[in-house]
């Protein structure tokens, strides 16, 4: 059988998993031997199947978007990002890590963004968006739109109808979404 690291094999992990299929932690040393072994790919599915069965916590899932970006595993990293922010939607931290990946993959206009609103939420030390948020919000929802992502940019209105209800621009955005 081979080994993943040091005293544990794939038979042992698979026995364990099956007598407790639903056991987070269980997954989530998976996935740790699996990122010792560089098998990166193999450790993103089994800390995504921890992250399930732990609950969505996001500070979990935070810390395996920080290995993953170390791994250099871009997407999986960004992907977890994405799942933290949603989870976490006020913490700087997390924007400031799904900003760095978004920098690494390219997407300069939304990396600076996330870093505005990761500088705003620092400066301001405040849990909820600021006004003078609201246009960082708005130019970050018509990147998003022209990129069809639509899940992100209607997170993003709802964050923005909450300071302020007769935004124009963010119902029209809703409005304007496919079913």
């Amino acid at each position: 059988m081979p080994k993943l690291h040091n005293s544990y094999d794939v038979k042992q992990f698979f026995i364990k998993v099956k007598l407790s299929p639903n056991s987070y932690n269980l997954y989530f040393q998976l996935g740790q031997c699996f990122m010792n072994c560089g098998e990166q790919k193999k450790a993103f599915r089994a800390c995504r199947k921890g992250i399930e069965y732990a609950g969505y916590i996001p500070n979990v899932i935070h810390d395996w978007a920080k290995k993953m970006l170390k791994s250099g595993l871009l997407a999986e990293s960004h992907e977890l990002f994405r799942l933290a922010l949603c989870q976490a939607s006020n913490d700087p931290e997390i924007c400031v890590g799904l900003g760095e990946v978004l920098g690494n993959m390219g997407n300069s206009c939304e990396r600076d963004a996330m870093m505005r609103i990761a500088d705003s939420m620092t400066r301001v030390k405040q849990p909820v968006l600021a006004n003078h948020q609201l246009e960082t919000y708005t130019t970050l929802a018509d990147f998003l739109f022209r990129q069809r992502r639509f899940d992100e940019v209607k997170r993003i209105c709802q964050l923005g109808l909450k300071l302020d209800p007769n935004s124009k621009k963010f119902n029209d955005l809703l409005r304007s979404l496919p079913d």
